[in-house]
């Protein structure tokens, strides 16, 4: 049996906003099982990022509970986001290097390791770069490397390549699957492309329009990746679901008989 990094129980997420409550998702229970790559695909508003960012610790659930291999209150994620969010006063070393700057990763400092991670992302000639001189592809591979320093147990990236260009986001891809053999990470990705989902998945999870809760599931780890046939008829159950809970998304926008009210409550929960 896989061991289980992360296990997710009864957990839900509320916002008040003006004395409203908007729930952002609900009865989430989940085990993420060491080095796979788990991918959740859903509408917009559905807490596909919120639910990551509970997961790194970056908010708390209203509800439930969040166990990291045992442990309540310590979380040993890495969350990167879609935008690189770099530093403009630092260099692309410094940049990568600033979480170790805090007391908890001062063990996983170390400087062979950044001159390794440099060289794994092909930006070593970058080092004393600014982020205003490299290009949009390499800073989201700086914001990858600022990640992988401190020696995370799971990664989660938020569509962390869905504003790069065709030719870098399959370079990145490609590099994910190779880091998750060898550094034998725990990835979660959350997309909207479901192409990128087939290729990168072991597991497919489709989230169900806001408040979110799981739809459907697919494990692909059983599927023989020369398989043709298999693969298509998975990629029909997965679009049909999409397609299926986008148009509920829209049909609850709709039936508000206030249009600026359901903004203004959707509007903290997109994802």
């Amino acid at each position: 049996m896989d061991s289980i990094a992360v296990k997710i129980k009864n957990a839900s997420k509320e916002y008040t906003q003006k004395s409203k409550s908007s729930l952002v998702f609900s009865d989430i229970n989940l085990d993420i099982f060491d080095n796979e790559i788990l991918v959740i695909l859903g509408p917009s508003g559905c807490g596909k990022s919120t639910l990551l960012r509970t997961i790194a610790r970056l908010e708390k659930l209203s509800g439930g509970e969040i166990i990291d291999a045992g442990e309540k209150d310590d979380s040993k994620a890495g969350m990167v986001f879609q935008e690189p969010l770099l530093y403009p006063w630092l260099t692309v070393k410094e940049n990568i290097e600033l979480g170790l700057s805090f007391s908890k990763n001062f063990d996983a400092k170390n400087e062979n390791g950044t001159k390794k991670l440099l060289q794994e992302f092909g930006i070593d000639q970058l080092t004393d770069s600014y982020p205003d001189e490299i290009s949009g592809g390499q800073a989201q591979r700086v914001n990858l490397a600022r990640t992988l320093i401190v020696n995370p147990k799971v990664l989660l990236l938020d569509e962390p390549f869905g504003a790069l260009d065709p030719s870098t986001r399959t370079y990145l891809q490609d590099w994910l699957l190779d880091i998750k053999s060898s550094r034998e990470l725990t990835i979660v990705l959350v997309t909207h492309d479901v192409e990128e989902a087939l290729k990168l998945a072991d597991r497919i999870i489709i989230m169900s329009a806001g408040p979110g809760t799981f739809l459907e599931s697919w494990d692909l780890r059983s599927v023989d990746s020369t398989d043709e046939s298999s693969k298509n008829t998975i990629k029909k159950q997965i679009l049909d679901n999409y397609q299926g809970s986008i148009q509920n998304s829209s049909t609850q926008i709709n039936k508000s008989t206030d249009i600026e009210e359901t903004i203004e409550i959707l509007e903290p929960i997109q994802s």
